[in-house]
């Protein structure tokens, strides 16, 4: 102040990695997945991009790096990038999500994943003499056979099929009613695999 002059000071300051920004809670049927969005604050003057990694690669997906715009002042701007929860096995898993810059820092959040047993699915509906197609994933890390049957002969598909590892495949189903039948006609495809309760999908045949 005029009256007193002026008292310096020395001031010194450290700047902290930031701590767990937050967690995310994932449930979904075995074969099914879920996306939901991590979002963070940056706080550089300039847009950067930003590294992104989970420890648990196996359960969760994310892209290996996402784009944060320039701050325009010191509240910082949101940046977000998108996780899928796609579990390999019925039960509770957990994972570390971290997004890193050398200069804007890291940013954590812990991801927990609970997996219930598949749901069935449909109903797929085909039309006489007709198809559909119904996609499935392999949801475990090492190709797998499935087994493909259906509970009515009159609806056809493959007796199975080796998938690669997360890959997805298409299966065809072909409706071939025998004889007069009329109206509609209900049936199940199973998919299974050793050690594992089969998915079901229902189907509809019209006639």
């Amino acid at each position: 102040c005029v009256e007193l002059g002026d008292f310096p000071y020395e001031l010194k300051l450290k700047a902290l990695p930031a701590g767990l920004e937050q967690s995310l809670h994932f449930k979904t049927p075995l074969g099914s997945s879920q996306a939901q969005t991590f979002r963070f604050t940056q706080y550089l003057p300039k847009g950067v991009d930003f590294k992104c990694s989970i420890d648990n690669t196996a359960d969760f997906e994310i892209a290996g790096t996402c784009k944060a715009e320039a701050a325009e002042g010191e509240s910082g701007t949101e940046a977000s990038v998108d996780v899928t929860f796609s579990p390999s096995m019925v039960g509770e898993t957990h994972a570390m999500l971290t997004v890193s810059n050398p200069e804007g820092g890291d940013y954590r959040a812990a991801l927990y994943g609970h997996c219930i047993p598949p749901v069935p699915q449909g109903p797929f509906v085909i039309a006489s003499g007709g198809s559909v197609k119904v996609d499935f994933q392999n949801v475990f890390d090492a190709p797998t056979n499935y087994n493909f049957s259906t509970d009515n002969k009159t609806f056809i598909v493959k007796a199975g099929e080796s998938i690669a590892p997360k890959k997805t495949t298409s299966i065809d189903i072909a409706f071939k009613p025998e004889g007069d039948a009329k109206g509609v006609v209900n049936a199940k495809l199973y998919v299974a695999c050793d050690g594992m309760v089969p998915w079901i999908f229902y189907l509809e045949g019209t006639v």
